[in-house]
């Protein structure tokens, strides 16, 4: 696809819109797509992609040596994600280690040992976007400027789009940029693939760089697999 053809209607608007287009047409891989996002993150850990580092524990574990926890992540702001026993959910993006301590004792207030945590390293993101490939292995990529979430909660269109022919398997794009274009291949090598097939599923990606250079690099933050 050159620049400034017409784009069909994204079906990558984000996980969310992806699984209901999906309903349509195949609902067991949609019902598959719609497992819960921690079961995502342990697929991207065990399936070696590139991600954030993480820790689970218990809040009264955090609250009792909070640095222990900080010395295991490599990043001076942080993604918390907070669920109680009655599933309750709250989370933030970007703290600092003073502020995720403070947010998690003013959310959990005095029923800390009701709530689990979830912290993992944060950097802010330049793009992200979703990787779909169908069941032939074919793959898709679309991504937007700035943070992934929009594109999973559906409320934005992708800014770009790059997409496999299903008989050639080389690559077309809605975008001239020689770098996002090389980004998007070295990507790609990440994905498990034999040849130009790609593992079936949806993937959640983000590019983003250190504090001090500009190099991108892959988070892959979600994964949702057809079996």
């Amino acid at each position: 696809m050159k620049k400034g053809e017409h784009q069909e209607a994204s079906m990558g608007a984000g996980m969310g819109a992806w699984t209901k287009e999906l309903s349509k047409h195949d609902a067991g891989l949609a019902s598959r797509l719609s497992q819960s996002r921690e079961v995502g993150h342990m697929i991207v850990e065990e399936l070696d992609l590139p991600h954030y580092k993480r820790v689970v524990l218990s809040v009264k574990d955090f609250l009792s040596e909070p640095e222990k926890v900080f010395e295991q992540l490599g990043t001076s702001k942080y993604f918390v994600f907070l669920q109680s026993q009655s599933g309750k959910r709250d989370r933030r993006l970007g703290l600092t280690k003073d502020e995720a301590i403070s947010f998690v004792g003013e959310t959990v207030g005095a029923s800390e040992e009701e709530w689990e945590l979830n912290i993992a390293e944060f950097l802010k993101a330049k793009f992200g976007g979703n990787v779909y490939v169908n069941k032939e292995g074919v793959a898709t990529v679309e991504f937007k400027k700035g943070e992934q979430g929009p594109l999973s909660a559906g409320t934005v269109v992708p800014e770009y789009r790059a997409q496999q022919d299903r008989f050639t398997g080389v690559w077309k794009y809605s975008f001239d940029d020689v770098s996002l274009r090389k980004q998007v291949q070295q990507m790609m090598k990440e994905v498990p693939h034999e040849g130009r097939e790609y593992m079936v599923g949806m993937y959640e990606f983000q590019w983003v760089s250190d504090e001090d250079d500009d190099i991108l690099e892959t988070k892959f933050v979600d994964y949702r697999k057809d079996e």
